[in-house]
């Protein structure tokens, strides 16, 4: 059957209408359900945190941890570590450096930074500025020097140095790196392997 020219345009026109009011359709309960999720998200998130702030945190060695007070602080960060630092504290009660002294997390990057700072020929601006804010509280420079390479007061240095004298001077690296990481020292390996080079440029 033949179509006019004229019905042929009518019938695009309808098409194309169809198609386009689908999309608007689309794109208006798209922006709709943006607007919600937050909404659900938040009232689903309130719903979650009341359940747990009712139970109860069970620990191998019974820690007094507030299921209620952990689970109300104010945002994921804090909730977490309501309840690692205690367990972390419990399992490594002999960490051999001064956490409250660290002006930020000791991550792979600030270790190499802090080796760099106070043993690289020229250092950097960052790597000065990992000295200061980590040097002090792992042991390994004084408050009036923190720029300066100076491990006066390094506990995790003097555990090296008795494994030494244990053994007679010798003693195998994966020793080390055994006797530090675990309980009750708990050490990461990049800071272990930081101060295995610091007790080497102490000279002991």
């Amino acid at each position: 059957m033949a179509v006019s020219d004229r019905q042929g345009r009518l019938a695009s026109g309808g098409i194309g209408c169809y198609y386009g009011c689908r999309t608007r359709s689309w794109e208006d309960v798209r922006k709709w359900l943006e607007r919600q999720r937050s909404t659900y998200l938040d009232n689903l998130l309130r719903t979650q945190l009341r359940q747990y702030q009712n139970g109860k945190v069970v620990t191998r060695d019974s820690l007094a941890i507030s299921a209620r007070e952990a689970f109300g602080a104010a945002g994921n960060d804090r909730r977490i570590a309501a309840i690692i630092e205690p367990l972390l504290a419990a399992a490594y009660p002999q960490l051999p450096l001064d956490w409250e002294r660290l002006r930020g997390d000791v991550r792979t990057a600030e270790i190499n930074r802090v080796f760099d700072g106070y043993f690289g020929r020229a250092p950097s601006t960052a790597e000065k500025a990992a000295t200061r804010n980590f040097g002090v509280g792992l042991g390994l420079s004084l408050d009036s020097r923190p720029e300066h390479f100076s491990p006066q007061a390094s506990p995790a240095l003097d555990v090296i140095a008795d494994l030494l004298a244990e053994r007679q001077g010798e003693v195998p690296v994966w020793r080390i790196y055994e006797k530090l990481s675990e309980p009750p020292y708990g050490l990461p390996y990049p800071l272990i392997q930081l101060y295995l080079l610091a007790f080497v440029r102490r000279g002991d």
